[in-house]
């Protein structure tokens, strides 16, 4: 059955700077406690980072960054890997940490997470609730978003196991009637994201 989706707009190099900032944004905070058509499968490629224990499926190749930190929270070092895409109006990003010497509990993380976002005023939390991922309990948030260029919402999913924080969000910055998890591409992206052994329960 064909989709009569919108197809992206046309996104001036301001707005195509405000869309990767925000998404930047949304990874910073997130880390700093530490339409077009369906695609076919053919398109879609694992992201499975080798020891972390979870894969995820993405539309497209992610740009990926590895950074050795100390965490601002006092959980001493950790090293911190971010893989985001961008593809037509749907923004991912995966972030997976390794503490090497303390790991918080994912309310910790989270209520620190909160009062990140509480001073950001393009962002507004509009749900907060437990899931289960692979047997293990986390949490689902989703964030509306508006300024100048971008008008959208965010669905963050966040699991603490063993000493790993995985971090798994979706944006779609399209002002219409679809939610971004109805989406093809994101319902797709949650949909895929499972924990591995050891982690998975």
């Amino acid at each position: 059955m064909k989709l009569n989706l919108p197809r992206p707009a046309i996104l001036t190099a301001d707005a195509r700077l405000a869309r990767r900032t925000l998404l930047t944004l949304l990874a910073t905070v997130a880390l700093a406690g530490v339409g077009g058509m369906p695609v076919s499968a053919q398109d879609w490629r694992v992201y499975r980072p080798e020891g972390f224990g979870f894969r995820v499926e993405l539309p497209a190749d992610p740009e990926i960054l590895t950074e050795q930190k100390t965490s601002q929270r006092g959980y001493g070092a950790l090293t911190e890997t971010r893989a985001m895409v961008e593809f037509e109006d749907v923004d991912i990003f995966v972030g997976h940490v390794e503490y090497h010497e303390a790991t918080p509990t994912l309310h910790d993380y989270l209520k620190a997470f909160r009062e990140g976002i509480s001073k950001l005023a393009p962002l507004t939390l509009v749900d907060d609730r437990e899931i289960i991922i692979s047997g293990v309990p986390g949490r689902e948030l989703a964030l509306t978003f508006k300024n100048d260029f971008n008008n959208g919402k965010t669905i963050m999913r966040f699991v603490i196991a063993a000493n790993r924080l995985l971090q798994f969000h979706v944006s779609r910055n399209q002002p219409d009637d679809l939610k971004v998890e109805d989406h093809p591409i994101a319902s797709r992206f949650l949909r895929s994201i499972s924990l591995l052994p050891p982690l998975a329960r």
